[in-house]
């Protein structure tokens, strides 16, 4: 349960001897058991549960000296056992901060670091870190060469940025803080700086983007003649309100481009429509794209699944049923937001199928998700058996959605008090608005929530509404 970030593993821990949950912990944080190491969180609820205890961070420190540089490059966000001390110092822990600025000195992910100790506690954590980091980029050929490759990357989205995402930083460029100050500080990191051909009184202007108002004013056959990567998002934001049943045919016709992003403007085109003769150009399209554009079958995707379901319905049971991995997603999304009490027994199956149930094919999150539709039908034993032995909390959250809709008292009295100390942040919040005020240490853990500056927004205003009458 502790390397789900069950709030029942949370609950558990507490009851148990240090001695013998500290262990535990550290084999989880060490040993990342998240599915998706990108976008799963478990680093706070880790945090919670160490600082909770007492435990000592000197296993983790040992674990960021030792094998830091061996963690996945593909990884987008901090390993987890920086993360989770990240966590301790938002939290208020001296240790975390010791072991941050330590850090800096020899982890990969010390420019996310330092940003972090900037933003977290301002200049005073940065004391002394402008040396270290000059030190070790200009000692060390292999990170000057990546620092060069970040200051590139960064300052390439920086000459693409409006004046308004500029203001925002976060990029390791001179102009920007903390970088600014360090440079100020160091003379050095500064000349680093200038040798890539960056400096201070070097920003370009602002890119003068065209607002929606002047996308507007376009025509369809304007917006089709110049759409490309950089306008295609805001292309496809204005589209809904432009396109009439007069441009269907015009629409089919840049189905079959060759240019993707004109592709991928049709299909939003034509999910808006929603007639027949778009469905079925669009349903021919998936059947027969496999080795399409990713980013344009996604289109796809949705324009089927904004059609009405009259229209939809038949063809997704078709494909949900399908041995093809490619046809559950599209499926799935149809009987997302058109499924009827005829298919309770399919999506039921699904979660009865092994290779489902072991994220080998994408049906999982969407029979949760269509099973969520159904108001009080009653207590699904496939659904609660997700909600105790999934690894992934985005998928126990989706349990715990459709278990309070199918089944709402059910839920209330076995889950809705451990969800209260769930990892995932939905999970805590649904745990708030359904969670039984009568039970034991309700109340307090409510309390807690709204306190907690470190919680989400959204999680703090479920707890104080349901706090509101008392």
């Amino acid at each position: 349960m502790l390397q789900r970030g069950r709030g029942a593993g949370y609950l558990a821990a507490m009851q148990e001897p240090q001695e013998i949950v500290w262990p535990l912990l550290i084999e989880c944080i060490t040993n990342d058991p998240r599915l998706d190491q990108d976008c799963e969180d478990r680093a706070e609820y880790y945090a919670s549960l160490i600082l909770a205890t007492g435990m000592d961070l000197a296993p983790l420190h040992s674990h960021l000296r030792k094998h830091d540089s061996e963690e996945i490059e593909l990884v987008m966000r901090p390993s987890l056992p920086l993360e989770t001390i990240m966590c301790m110092a938002e939290r208020g822990s001296d240790d975390a901060m010791r072991i941050l600025r330590d850090y800096v000195s020899f982890g990969k992910d010390w420019g996310t670091v330092v940003r972090f100790l900037y933003d977290l506690a301002g200049p005073t954590a940065l004391d002394d870190i402008d040396e270290v980091l000059y030190h070790r980029i200009i000692g060390d050929p292999s990170e000057r060469a990546k620092f060069k490759a970040a200051v590139e990357h960064d300052w390439q989205w920086y000459c693409d940025f409006d004046a308004e995402q500029r203001s925002r930083g976060g990029l390791m460029l001179p102009m920007n803080e903390p970088w600014k100050m360090l440079c100020e500080r160091n003379e050095g990191l500064g000349d680093i700086f200038e040798s890539l051909g960056i400096a201070y009184d070097q920003a370009p202007p602002p890119q003068q983007k065209p607002t929606d108002a002047d996308l507007a004013a376009l025509s369809i056959q304007e917006m089709f003649a110049s759409v490309n990567e950089s306008n295609s998002v805001r292309f496809r934001r204005v589209m809904p309100e432009k396109v009439s049943p007069q441009d269907e045919d015009f629409l089919l016709q840049n189905l079959a481009s060759d240019n993707r992003y004109r592709a991928i403007l049709a299909l939003r085109g034509l999910g808006e429509l929603g007639t027949a003769k778009a469905f079925e150009a669009v349903k021919t399209y998936i059947e027969a794209s496999e080795n399409a554009n990713r980013g344009v079958r996604a289109e796809a995707f949705q324009a089927i699944a904004n059609m009405p379901g009259f229209l939809t319905l038949d063809t997704a049971r078709q494909w949900f049923r399908r041995k093809e991995h490619r046809f559950h997603f599209p499926g799935g999304e149809i009987l997302e937001n058109h499924a009827t009490h005829e298919d309770i027994p399919l999506l039921i199956e699904a979660l009865r199928t092994p290779e489902t149930l072991r994220h080998e094919d994408f049906r999982l999150s969407l029979a949760l998700n269509a099973l969520a539709r159904f108001d009080g039908i009653g207590p699904i034993p496939e659904v609660e058996q997700v909600f105790c032995q999934t690894d992934s909390c985005f998928d126990r959250c989706r349990a715990t959605k459709a278990m309070s809709v199918t089944a709402p008292v059910q839920f209330c009295d076995r889950y809705a008090f451990e969800c209260l100390w769930d990892c995932h942040w939905d999970t805590r919040e649904l745990g708030c608005e359904t969670v039984s005020l009568s039970a034991p240490g309700a109340l307090d853990r409510l309390w807690e929530i709204e306190a907690d500056e470190c919680e989400s927004d959204e999680v703090r205003e479920a707890a104080r509404e349901r706090l509101s009458g008392l």
